[in-house]
């Protein structure tokens, strides 16, 4: 091995494998793809903004078969003796199996879908969990909120899981079903409830000061497509509220208050 090495004088220089070249560089990366790689064929998770990262992040590593399930962490060849899901004790635990083929899972989608007004929900890889809001019919906005849901709920059912698995809790698809619809009205009303609390204060106050607070430079990549205003702004139409609201407290919190089901 040390004898199929060139050794040469100067200085030590790192080299990229991609296309050996001097440097890592984005146009190499971009064009080793466009050669090696049939983009048709490939699946683009379609983010959400007012889901939070650790759900989209879980549904995109499921669609790529990479969440620990028993079946998987057996791949790896951790000593797992009983792959059998913690829900049915009946079939192998794998991403499809949890998230859609169990008949928990089967009897939350069902309630999931009764929720939304969908056609039932079937599934026979999780591409098809993720693109159900394109077969919808329906506003851009609606279907971009089916799409958030579908995801939380995925991210619901895998915590349940884990619940069952390290807490030993017995599943319960009333109990998914109702923390999924909970959960999308809890991230809303936590923005909405802040907002309430800044505008309630005086102009001069150092909360509101951002208000007015002009970032120079452009803002960082990867930053979320809309600004906490912009979200806001989506928030109150969506509810029907309006700013002026804001000042009664008592008409504004029940408003955005979580409904219970």
């Amino acid at each position: 091995m040390v004898a199929a090495a060139g050794i040469e004088v100067g200085q030590d220089t790192w080299f990229w494998a991609g296309n050996m070249e001097a440097e890592y560089t984005t146009n190499g990366l971009t064009k080793m793809l466009m050669q090696r790689t049939v983009y048709e064929e490939c699946f683009v998770l379609k983010w959400v903004s007012w889901v939070p990262t650790k759900c989209l992040i879980m549904a995109w590593r499921a669609e790529m078969d990479r969440i620990p399930t028993k079946a998987a962490l057996v791949k790896r060849n951790i000593g797992i003796t009983d792959t059998r899901c913690p829900w049915c004790n009946c079939y192998e635990e794998t991403v499809m199996h949890v998230l859609s083929d169990c008949l928990i899972a089967t009897n939350v989608w069902d309630g999931i879908g009764r929720w939304c007004r969908l056609d039932p929900i079937y599934a026979f890889e999780i591409k098809d969990l993720l693109e159900v809001y394109k077969s919808m019919n329906g506003s851009k906005k609606g279907k971009k909120i089916v799409h958030g849901i579908v995801i939380v709920t995925m991210w619901s059912m895998w915590k349940a899981r884990n619940d069952s698995i390290f807490n030993g809790k017995r599943p319960n698809v009333e109990n998914i079903v109702a923390s999924v619809k909970s959960i999308t009205f809890l991230w809303a009303k936590s923005r909405l409830k802040w907002f309430g609390h800044v505008k309630r204060r005086q102009t001069m106050a150092p909360v509101r000061a951002v208000e007015n607070f002009i970032v120079e430079g452009r803002r960082s990549r990867g930053r979320p497509k809309l600004t906490w205003e912009e979200r806001i702004r989506y928030d109150l139409i969506e509810l029907h509220l309006s700013e002026d609201m804001i000042r009664d407290r008592d008409s504004w919190r029940p408003r955005i208050k979580v409904k219970d089901y």
